[in-house]
């Protein structure tokens, strides 16, 4: 089966309009707001290199409504973080053993296309990771390269912004010994407040074990009141609320939809993931040189704020 991915897809003139009532967006403010991140890059020694084409820092100015400031911030936090976490953020060779087997193993799916609303979806089965072969820095790494590939250029899901399912059927104590890392929760939120400018719209949990209400509640304690109400807990194997939300054209067979099945999903992530492998590796190179940074560095304490210890949560 052969995707559509513009199901869904809204014209230039509709997402114009959607910036201009999201952000207060016109194409004046938005060619000022570049030209004027261009040249604060450009007088950064730190960002040498940083990545400068337009898409990707009109993503930047979207996330924060235009606010230069806060846009400068969060553009210098993640070229900085992604200096400061080369597990996550180096060797993104999809043809590396552990990246080929989390590809195969289908654990991250974006849905070709947009949902009803025009948002991105994308589908996390955790139940698929192999805890016994799998680490977590490598599912985390494969994740960003497959995140990276399907939003390359995509302004849609920009403006329209992003919605997750997360599937656990198949969670089991293992899988919750791999995930319950604390420090790496922290680590994963933190970067998403200030160094990604993503627009999550809303997060539906799937077939959630009792076993993981810990983990849940943790993970939620951590987040902004306006994302913790913005979950869904869908009951066991019920997709019906799922199907109202998105639309049944967007998801896959197994889920209620009619956007193919998870295996020719997860066969056609594999390609286009392998497919990107020059585009990916270019996207190691932009980061920051904290050597060359005027001022204060930031180091990896500077930009977490947390200790450097592997602490696990304890689950009953």
């Amino acid at each position: 089966m052969s995707f559509d991915r513009d199901l869904n897809r809204w014209s230039d003139e509709s997402l114009g309009e959607a910036a201009a009532e999201e952000f207060g967006e016109n194409p004046a403010l938005l060619t000022s707001s570049l030209l004027s991140l261009k040249a604060w890059i450009s007088q950064s020694p730190h960002l040498t290199h940083a990545c400068t084409e337009e898409p990707f820092l009109a993503t930047f100015l979207r996330g924060c409504k235009f606010s230069l400031e806060r846009t400068k911030e969060k553009l210098d936090n993640f070229h900085a973080i992604k200096t400061s976490l080369p597990e996550w953020f180096d060797n993104w060779d999809p043809k590396d053993p552990a990246v080929q087997e989390i590809l195969s193993a289908g654990i991250f799916l974006p849905l070709p296309g947009f949902d009803r609303q025009g948002r991105l979806v994308t589908l996390s089965r955790s139940g698929k990771v192999v805890p016994s072969k799998m680490k977590l820095d490598d599912l985390i790494r494969t994740s960003m390269m497959v995140m990276d590939v399907a939003r390359a250029n995509e302004q849609q899901s920009v403006i329209r912004g992003l919605v997750q399912l997360q599937d656990m059927d198949g969670l089991g104590a293992q899988h919750i010994s791999l995930f319950t890392n604390i420090t790496t929760i922290k680590k994963l939120m933190k970067m998403g407040e200030s160094a990604w400018p993503l627009r999550p719209k809303m997060l539906h949990l799937l077939n959630r074990p009792s076993m993981v209400d810990s983990l849940v509640d943790l993970v939620k304690g951590l987040q902004k009141e306006k994302m913790q109400r913005r979950q869904v807990v869908h009951p066991q194997g019920d997709y019906s609320g799922l199907v109202d939300d998105l639309g049944k054209e967007i998801l896959p067979t197994e889920y209620g939809g009619t956007n193919g099945c998870l295996d020719e999903l997860t066969k056609f992530w594999k390609r286009e993931v392998e497919a990107s492998h020059d585009w990916l590796k270019l996207q190691t190179t932009y980061k920051s040189e904290e050597n060359l940074r005027q001022g204060r560095l930031k180091l990896h304490a500077d930009l977490f704020g947390i200790e450097g210890s592997f602490r696990k949560l304890d689950i009953d």
